[in-house]
């Protein structure tokens, strides 16, 4: 009998041992961020205090992430020096956010995808920003620096690291200045953001890589025309950008520069690029019509990197951005229809990589398609029956 009341006992034990074991730990709510720094979680506050630098999350999870959820407000006292990397990535909760006169740092995706941010204020010691600082802040709007800030000022709603020239932090209600005072935009600066129009004035020189990535609402840009470099994944994954002309001057579209722009149909591009990288149009499923500055000669030169179908399918005019509708049955742009179309026409179909035509004057039966019963059409036309070209 004791033995049997033994054993049930240690059983108990077992389970409950075991169930211990498969509960969840509670949150925590108070600890240590860095050497001098503490921070706790009351009430939906997460506040930071004390005095030092904040350690850095890229090896490791912050204490407070598992609550994030849980976050509507951060509190940085005076006295934190700096933000460590990923250290508030996706506290969606906070609105706002200040960032005190003592600290002079912010460090990689400090406060990524923090997508209820709506607006940002600087106080005056902060000196560097690391990449990605608030990617895909959606919501941010506003962001004001502090006057007396040596390394940074703010205006338009776009933070400009002052000497440098260079916009460094977009939102979705930024102006970016024509004074002279944005010469670059910076690497990722809007990245994530809900801006859904920009003028790039011409002030800048330099659209740098990421620069727009990921702004899926944005529809409608217009890059100023002493832009010369357009750095790889600028505009990536711009899914409402429906055209976009690129100034002269620039000589190439980087690698994956325009991808996943899916309702992109036009891209006027100027005869000065000698070089589209790989995948710089990749899945702009919606492009058909490209217009080129240059000659057909110069267009085949230029070199084009692999996993750009959308250029081949797209009608590619030469001479630059289009001033009047084709004329139907033109295939070879020269103004006149007469049995060269037929000919241009023939070989496109044939090998349409190799033989680019104005496939806008092709459609001659107007069923939507380009294929044999265009040519069909054409030689009727050129032979004097009585048949239409185009609508």
């Amino acid at each position: 009998m004791k033995k049997t009341i033994l054993a049930l006992l240690t059983a108990l034990i077992l389970i409950f041992l075991c169930l211990s074991a498969a509960l969840p730990a509670a949150a925590e709510t108070s600890g240590s961020c860095g050497e001098g720094l503490t921070w706790t979680l009351e009430g939906g506050v997460l506040t930071v205090s004390g005095n030092g630098e904040m350690e850095d999350y890229t090896q490791k999870l912050s204490p407070w992430y598992d609550s994030r959820a849980e976050i509507t407000r951060i509190v940085l006292e005076n006295g934190v020096t700096s933000i460590g990397e990923k250290a508030f990535v996706w506290c969606e909760g906070p609105e706002s956010l200040v960032i005190p006169d003592s600290v002079t740092k912010l460090g990689f995706e400090a406060f990524y995808g923090c997508t209820g941010l709506r607006s940002l204020t600087v106080g005056k010691g902060l000196k560097y920003i690391g990449s990605f600082a608030f990617g895909w802040c959606e919501e941010l709007c506003e962001i004001t620096v502090s006057q007396e800030n040596p390394t940074f000022h703010s205006a338009g709603n776009c933070l400009i690291d002052t000497a440098a020239k260079e916009l460094v932090v977009g939102c979705k209600t930024s102006v970016i200045p024509d004074d002279g005072s944005v010469t670059l935009i910076g690497d990722a600066s809007f990245e994530g953001s809900g801006i859904t129009s920009v003028v790039i004035p011409d002030s800048v020189t330099k659209i740098d890589h990421l620069a727009f990535f990921d702004c899926v609402k944005l529809k409608d840009v217009t890059i100023g025309k002493n832009v010369t470099s357009i750095g790889w994944n600028a505009f990536c994954a711009c899914e409402e950008l429906t055209g976009v002309v690129i100034p002269d001057g620039v000589t190439e579209i980087a690698n994956w520069t325009f991808y996943g722009c899916s309702k992109l149909k036009s891209a006027t591009i100027p005869g000065s690029v000698s070089k589209i990288g790989a995948n710089a149009f990749l899945g702009c499923l919606g492009l058909t019509d490209v217009y080129f500055a240059g000659s057909e000669e110069a267009w085949r030169s230029v070199s084009i990197g692999e996993l750009n179908e959308s250029l081949y399918r797209a009608a590619v005019h030469f001479g630059g951005a289009p001033t009047e509708a084709a004329l139907s049955g033109d295939v070879n742009g020269d103004g006149a229809v007469n049995k060269k179309d037929s000919l241009a026409l023939k070989k496109y179909l044939a090998d349409p990589e190799n033989h680019p035509i104005v496939l806008a004057a092709v459609d001659v039966n107007v069923d939507g398609c380009v294929n044999k019963k265009d040519s069909l059409r054409l030689k009727q036309y050129l032979a004097g029956w009585a048949v239409a070209l185009g609508a």
